[in-house]
This record gives C-alpha cells, sequence and structure tokens, in this order.
C-alpha cells in the first residue's frame, strides 16, 4: 500500500511539471518558436502518459478495477476516457499545425484538466490507503488501449 501510495504521490507531483511545461509550450508557440514549444509539448505528453499509466498500474496492484473506484460519482476508468478526450484535442491541433489553437488548448483548457487530475489521484491516493472497494476481475483494468493515447 505504502509504495503504490507513494507511487500515486510522485504521479500528482508530475502534475506540476506537466503545468509549467505547458505553459511554457504555449509561450513559446505564441512567440513563433514551434520547435521548442513542440519539443516542451511532447515532455508534457510522456508525463500525461506516465501518470495514466500510474493510476492504471496502481490499481493493478492493488487488484482493484477502474471502474471500481469512483471520483467525484465517476469511475476512474471514465475520467481517464476523459483525459484522453482533451488530449486527442491537443493531437488533432497538432495534426491539423494549428499554433493558435493548441496554444489556447495548453494555456487555457488544460489547466483545468490538472486541477481535475489532482483531485481524481487524491481520490485514487486514499482508496488504495483505506483499502479495496472491489476486487478485479480478470478482464482488462480499463477501456482503453495503447492505442488511445495521444
Amino acid at each position: 500500500r505504502e509504495l503504490v501510495s507513494t507511487t500515486l504521490g510522485d504521479a500528482a507531483d508530475a502534475l506540476s511539471r506537466i503545468d509549467e511545461g505547458q505553459r511554457a509550450a504555449a509561450e513559446l508557440l505564441q512567440s513563433g518558436d514551434t520547435a521548442g514549444g513542440m519539443g516542451r509539448l511532447a515532455e508534457c505528453l510522456h508525463l500525461w502518459l506516465m501518470v495514466q499509466e500510474a493510476v492504471d498500474m496502481s490499481l493493478r496492484t492493488m487488484d482493484l478495477r477502474l471502474d471500481a473506484v469512483e471520483h467525484e460519482g465517476r469511475p476512474v476508468s471514465e475520467c481517464i476516457d476523459e483525459l484522453q478526450e482533451k488530449l486527442r484535442g491537443v493531437r488533432d491541433a497538432l495534426a491539423g499545425r494549428d499554433t493558435v489553437a493548441l496554444a489556447d488548448t495548453l494555456l487555457y483548457e488544460l489547466p483545468a484538466v490538472i486541477e481535475w487530475w489532482r483531485a481524481v489521484l487524491g481520490t485514487v491516493q486514499r482508496t488504495v490507503r483505506q483499502g479495496t472497494p472491489a476486487p478485479a476481475t480478470d478482464g482488462p483494468t480499463s477501456g482503453t488501449t495503447e492505442g488511445d493515447a495521444p
């Protein structure tokens, strides 16, 4: 429990680095430094993937299903799906080479996602510390696949 709780705490700490990186990427994009902005954004996307994997692997380790742990009445699996949808918006802006929309998303939409995920990670961490709400099944722990990641 302690190791998993620490892992989730580290994932929450990564959110601060993501927030700083996204803001820096947006500022670089706005100043015309597309290469620099894309480099910072790549770092952020990698960290987002690590946060998602930390939640998934932590719950697997504790024999919990993502849909058995809820945050504000919603299964964590839905929270991950929502995060992936937001990150697909980033991917779409990248694919469309729309640096203005990308910078706007990084500056105005994703900070709220970071705050939401701080709360989600806190809920998962408390669940791990307190015990298990429901055992895992033999099936997958989430409805996501590797190909879903942006």
